[in-house]
C-alpha cells in the first residue's frame, strides 16, 4: 500500500474511531479502530491522545496513562490537552495525589485555540465520562477544587464558576455573596490585602466588564464606576489604511495602599493595507469616595507595539 493511501486510510479510521467513542456507544470497538490508525499511518502524539481517551471510555486507566506518557514525548507543545487524558487516568486508578497535582497546576492554562480553560475541557469531560457510566468518588473533590479559585487573602471568599455561572461565594459555607452572572472567554478577580474590596473582569472576544465591589461586614455592595473607562490611544503606522478594530477591555491590577485600584486598558487592531498587528495598552488609576462612587484619578500614556 503506497504511504498516501495508507495515511489516508489511516486517518479515516482514526476518524471513525473518534466517532464511535463520542457516541460512547462501544469503547473496545473505538481503542481497536484507534490501534488499526497507528498501524497503517505513523504513531503521532494525536494517535495516543486519542487513544487515551477511548482506553478512559473503556475503564482502562492503566493503559491510558501509558498512551498519554508516549502522546507527551510525541507532542510536548499540547502538553496541556494531553494531560487532561493523564489526570483522569491517575484519577481512576485511584492516585488521587497525581491526579490533583495535574488538575492544579494546569487548571487555568488555554486550551482548543484559547477557546477554552483546561478547567472548562476536564469538567466537560467529567459529563461525557458520566453520561457513559464511568464515575470515581473523587471527581467531586476535582469538580471543586477547579470550580473554585481567587481566594481572598483571609481564605473566606473566593470564585466559583458552576453550571456557566460566576459567583463570589463564601467557602466555608457555600453561601453565593454575589451572582457575577455568566462566564466570557476569561474571568479576573483581584482583592485587596484585607479582603474588603474586589475588583472583578469579565473578558469576552472582543470586550469585557469590570465590577467592584466593598464588603459591608455582611454583604459585598457594587461601586459605582465611571460610564466610560480610558482606553488606550493607539497610534497606527501611516501605511495601515482601513484597520479592523479586534476590540479590548480594561482589567484590574492591584489595589494600592491608598485604596485607589490601578487597571490595565488594551486595544488591538489589524491594518488591512499592511497586515500589521497593532496592540496598545494603558494603565490607569481609580479613586474611591466614602460612598464607593470611583472617579478616574490618572491616566498613563500609551504604550503601542505594532508586528508584521
Amino acid at each position: 500500500m503506497g504511504a498516501l493511501l495508507a495515511t489516508t486510510v489511516a486517518l479515516l479510521i482514526w476518524f471513525a474511531a473518534n466517532l464511535r467513542a463520542e457516541e460512547a456507544a462501544d469503547s473496545d470497538a473505538a481503542v481497536e479502530d484507534t490501534q488499526k490508525a497507528g498501524e497503517l499511518g505513523p504513531k503521532t502524539g494525536d494517535y495516543y491522545l486519542e487513544l487515551a481517551w477511548n482506553q478512559l471510555l473503556n475503564r482502562k486507566p492503566r493503559e491510558a496513562i501509558a498512551a498519554s506518557l508516549k502522546a507527551l514525548k510525541l507532542s510536548p507543545a499540547n502538553a496541556a490537552m494531553i494531560k487532561t487524558n493523564l489526570a483522569h487516568a491517575y484519577l481512576f486508578e485511584n492516585q488521587f495525589e497525581k491526579a490533583k497535582a495535574i488538575y492544579l497546576e494546569n487548571r487555568d492554562a488555554k486550551l482548543r485555540n484559547d477557546q477554552w480553560t483546561f478547567s472548562e475541557v476536564v469538567l466537560d469531560d467529567f459529563i461525557e465520562l458520566e453520561k457513559a457510566g464511568i464515575t470515581h468518588p473523587d471527581m467531586e473533590k476535582i469538580k471543586a477544587l477547579l470550580q473554585i479559585k481567587y481566594p481572598s487573602p483571609d481564605g473566606r471568599f473566593s470564585l466559583r464558576t458552576e453550571n456557566r455561572e460566576v459567583q463570589l461565594i463564601e467557602n466555608d459555607s457555600g453561601q453565593v455573596m454575589t451572582d457575577l452572572g455568566d462566564p466570557w472567554r476569561r474571568q479576573v478577580l483581584v482583592w485587596s490585602p484585607d479582603s474588603k474590596r474586589v475588583a472583578y473582569a469579565n473578558r469576552g472576544d472582543k470586550w469585557g466588564e469590570v465590577k467592584v465591589y466593598f464588603w459591608n461586614g455582611t454583604a459585598f455592595d457594587e461601586a459605582s464606576l465611571p460610564e466610560d473607562l480610558p482606553s488606550p490611544d493607539i497610534k497606527l503606522p501611516k501605511d495601515c489604511g482601513a484597520v479592523k478594530n479586534y476590540g479590548g477591555a480594561a482589567t484590574p491590577v492591584r489595589w494600592l495602599r491608598s485604596g485607589d485600584l490601578e487597571l490595565s486598558s488594551d486595544l488591538m487592531m489589524l491594518c488591512r493595507e499592511s497586515d500589521a498587528t497593532c496592540t496598545a495598552e494603558v494603565r490607569f488609576i481609580l479613586a474611591f469616595d466614602a460612598q464607593h462612587h470611583a472617579s478616574v484619578k490618572k491616566i498613563g500614556k500609551t504604550k503601542t507595539e505594532v508586528s508584521e
